[in-house]
């Protein structure tokens, strides 16, 4: 199963079983994604089935995540922590080779968010 967002609402479907097997790869990179998935055990999951072994994936995220929400008293679309921790899940799925936070001279906004990078490999 997989989320999508339909008129501001997530809602869950199904993925074509039918869909042809691809290769394993020996690198994946994640940039300011997995702090959106309404699912990220599954998408982490994902990206550890998709790499053949030894693999390298390079994530760089915010450490509180931007999920997809509605406030219920208005109907209006925002973005809310749900309090899920995926450095902490990336570091269970995968081994980390490396961690730090990216320049704040390029990533100023992002950086002084608390914004972090991870090396890892499967």
């Amino acid at each position: 199963m997989r989320w999508v967002v339909q008129c501001g609402l997530p809602k869950k479907i199904s993925l074509c079983k039918t869909a042809p097997q691809l290769s394993q790869g020996q690198v994946a990179i994640s940039i300011w994604v997995l702090q959106h998935c309404l699912a990220p055990v599954e998408d982490i999951e994902r990206i550890h089935r998709s790499l053949a072994p030894q693999g390298e994936v390079f994530i760089l995220n915010m450490p509180k995540r931007a999920v997809p929400a509605v406030v219920p008293a208005t109907g209006a679309f925002t973005w809310a922590h749900d309090g899920i921790d995926v450095a902490e899940l990336l570091r269970g799925r995968f081994t980390l080779r490396a961690e730090g936070e990216p320049d704040k001279t390029r990533t100023p906004n992002m950086a002084h968010a608390g914004a972090f990078w991870m090396s890892l490999v499967r």
